[in-house]
This record gives structure tokens, C-alpha cells and sequence, in this order.
């Protein structure tokens, strides 16, 4: 590559860097202008305000969670047959033959 060429390419890039530069002053310039005419503080009759002091005192943590448990082997209990029970001939919790 020329001499001539590298120094062309160096001057555009400088120039394109001095743009967009100049462009990004200008724009914060503008913005800051913009954001201090609209944040005015107007003179106007005080708000009343509601002041309640907190006492400062120990408060218990508690975590509450709502979830379901499964135990390590579950299995479903299907009858073999179908119809109704009409009797019970054991006492719940006794030991069945």
C-alpha cells in the first residue's frame, strides 16, 4: 500500500471520529438542557405529610410453604373384582390371615 493511500485512510478515520464526537456533545448539550427546563421545582402551597415513627423492635422470621409429600415406594391398589363390600369381617389396624 502507498504512502499516499495509508495517509488518506488516517484522515478519513480521524475525520469520522471528530463527527461523531462533535454529534455526541452536541446531542448531551441539547439533552441537558431539555432535562434542567423540565425538572423545575414550582413554588406552591406545602403538603401536608403523615409522619408515624416505628418502633424498633425483634421480629420473628417464619416461612410458610405450601407442597406435597411422596414417600420412597407408592403404588396404586386396584380391586380385582367388582361390586360392593356388604361386610367387614376383620377390625381395622388386626392382623389378617
Amino acid at each position: 500500500m502507498a504512502d499516499s493511500e495509508k495517509r488518506k485512510k488516517v484522515l478519513l478515520i480521524t475525520v469520522i471520529i471528530a463527527i461523531v464526537l462533535g454529534a455526541s456533545v452536541f446531542a448531551y448539550t441539547k439533552y441537558d438542557a431539555y432535562v434542567k427546563a423540565h425538572n423545575k421545582v414550582t413554588d406552591g402551597p406545602a403538603v401536608s405529610v403523615l409522619v408515624i415513627e416505628v418502633p424498633k423492635k425483634d421480629v420473628p422470621l417464619v416461612k410458610e410453604w405450601v407442597g406435597t409429600t411422596q414417600g420412597d415406594v407408592n403404588t396404586d391398589i386396584y380391586a380385582k373384582i367388582s361390586g360392593y363390600l356388604l361386610k367387614m369381617n376383620y377390625s381395622e389396624g388386626t392382623v389378617v390371615q
